[in-house]
């Protein structure tokens, strides 16, 4: 199983603790100490488990697509306002994740980096897509490879975040195709598709030469701690 390299050391903690615990209750013997040991164990084994970096293949045509940025299952998709990079009407899909899920995180669409905002509450990341529809990612991970004006590709991987909860927020004139209760997959689920939108359509090319800033939002190409 590979491990994703942002959480080794957090293993490597982990395991040191849990050896602690596996010693003591060795020492301790008894009932107690063979519970204190396959506790350690199992927390080691969850650890792990949240750290796995699986290889994923995006789906054919994935330039065109929104994809399930991590595993788990859609627990709502709502039609709302996004007022702070959308900057409009949009389509909310919420994805929940398991306590034993993949924390790694991958990018939802092809598209340019033009937001970040790194460090919880409020992390997130703003794609503008080639149609020229923008695309809202939040949490993201607290210390995203990508950076300001830097292009990714639907599937990338990001990094890893430990949100039980993470939405994807696509403009008005991306077709949703994500429904309740979908068990998705980061990096192969498809959940949407990009058209050609027409210009004036807010969250679209014809909106986007002064991009929106928004509190906290990075532009120099560098993220928060």
């Amino acid at each position: 199983m590979t491990l994703a390299p942002e959480g080794r050391r957090r293993l490597r903690t982990t395991a040191a603790l849990v050896g602690g615990v596996v010693v003591v209750g060795v020492a301790t013997g008894g009932v107690a100490g063979i519970v204190m040991g396959a506790l350690g164990l199992g927390a080691l084994g969850a650890s792990a488990a949240r750290l796995r970096d699986a290889s994923r293949t995006p789906p054919p045509g994935a330039a065109s697509l929104v994809i399930a940025p991590v595993d788990g299952r859609v627990a709502a998709v709502v039609e709302e306002d996004e007022p702070t990079y959308v900057q409009g009407p949009a389509t909310r899909v919420t994805i929940a994740r398991s306590p034993l899920a993949s924390r790694v995180q991958r990018a939802p669409a092809d598209g340019v980096v033009e937001i970040t905002r790194a460090g919880l509450p409020g992390s997130a990341l703003g794609i503008r897509h080639a149609s020229g529809l923008r695309l809202l990612l939040s949490p993201s991970p607290s210390a995203p490879l990508e950076r300001v004006g830097e292009s990714v590709t639907g599937g990338q991987r990001l990094g890893v975040a430990s949100a039980s909860r993470v939405d994807v927020v696509v403009a008005r004139g991306v077709e949703v195709s994500a429904r309740v209760g979908d068990v998705v997959r980061a990096g192969e689920t498809v959940i949407g598709h990009f058209p050609i939108a027409p210009a004036g359509t807010p969250g679209t090319a014809a909106d986007l030469a002064d991009p929106p800033l928004v509190a906290g939002a990075s532009t120099s190409g560098t993220t928060g701690a």
